[in-house]
């Protein structure tokens, strides 16, 4: 297996990671103006990071290495430096693998939920890396149980809200947000217990950076009237603009939690490519740089899921170093 280089050597790394330092040094210097008050003193973070290493909702090995390489390139101490108190529950693997792919991913999402919800009644944060995306039935359902008002902003290049019915590759990757909106019945996960009840709201639920969709999705999306902006969206108004008219939408208050489910495949292949489902069009880094930036300084980003970071196909980390500065911006305290 090969090995990826650690943080240290990822530092050295050749014009890419150069480009994404630059990137992060911009939005660091950067005083973004807009309505969200700034946060120039806060207090510490109690943060929760799962390692979902976890693999069954797609048929790509490696998305469940990423919690391991992300430990060993120095993911927590990076996260402390930011002024968190961090707590690692990780690498998480499934309790049983000998059953069928959907029970693999019910009892997994039914043991993430029940932890992340414990998480949250004890006022910690949570960070949820995966993993593929279908370990955000747990982590969604995890923070909803513990405030359905919790708004989810999704940023994917995919929809993921097939059904089995609906989905063309079959793969639970792109089914999270079925089971956890209702369109598919939970009682398919083989785990139909409290923890798995449906609880999102689709006037909660927001997508950034989609493009890449089924015809199902297509209709789901316009028939529930599901709050959604393109990748074309973000690079032509800018990744803090869309970002504020959505949590404007989702939010009209400014009072309600947020939950941010971040898929690495967001980005344009030309940024990364350690992912199984690359999709043309992407986002830029600067972009997605300036979108987490504003959601941090809502004051009540409460929850992340990280997802679908392969090692096994990235170029050298760039695809892991990445994952974990967009990590480190949405959780920095020193700003």
């Amino acid at each position: 297996m090969r090995q990826l280089p650690q943080l240290s050597q990822l530092s050295q790394l050749p014009q890419r990671v150069n480009i994404i330092n630059s990137a992060l040094r911009h939005t660091h210097s950067t005083n973004i103006q807009s309505s969200v008050q700034s946060h120039t003193t806060r207090l510490l973070n109690n943060v929760t990071i799962f390692g979902s290493a976890f693999k069954y909702g797609q048929k790509k090995d490696g998305v469940e290495r990423a919690p391991i390489v992300m430990d060993n390139a120095g993911l927590v101490d990076r996260l402390t430096k930011a002024g968190n108190t961090v707590k690692y529950f990780g690498p998480v693997y499934p309790e049983r693998e000998d059953v069928p792919i959907p029970k693999i991913v019910g009892s997994y999402a039914a043991n993430l939920t029940r932890k992340i919800y414990q998480e949250r009644l004890e006022g910690n944060k949570i960070i949820n890396i995966g993993g593929d995306h279908s370990v955000a039935i747990g982590s969604i359902n995890g923070v909803l149980r513990h405030d359905p008002e919790t708004i989810i902003v999704f940023i994917d290049a995919h929809a993921d809200i097939n059904t089995f019915e609906s989905s063309p590759s079959g793969n639970m990757h792109g089914m999270p947000l079925a089971f956890v909106t209702g369109l598919e019945d939970s009682d398919k996960l083989g785990s139909s217990n409290k923890y798995l009840v449906p609880r999102l709201r689709f006037d909660r639920l927001g997508y950034i950076g989609i493009r890449d969709l089924d015809p199902f999705e297509k209709e789901i999306i316009k028939k529930h009237k599901i709050i959604n902006y393109s990748s074309d969206d973000v690079m032509k108004q800018g990744g803090e603009f869309i970002a504020e008219k959505v949590i404007r939408k989702l939010d009209p208050s400014g009072k309600r939690p947020i939950h941010v489910s971040f898929d690495i495949d967001v980005f344009d292949p030309s940024v990364v490519c350690g992912t199984g489902s690359l999709a043309e069009n992407g986002i830029g880094i600067v972009e997605a740089y300036r979108m987490l930036t504003y959601l941090r300084n809502t004051g009540r980003v409460v929850g992340m899921d990280m997802v679908e970071v392969n090692p096994s196909l990235d170029n050298n980390g760039v695809t892991v170093y990445l994952a974990m500065s967009c990590i480190e911006i949405l959780f920095d305290q020193r700003v």
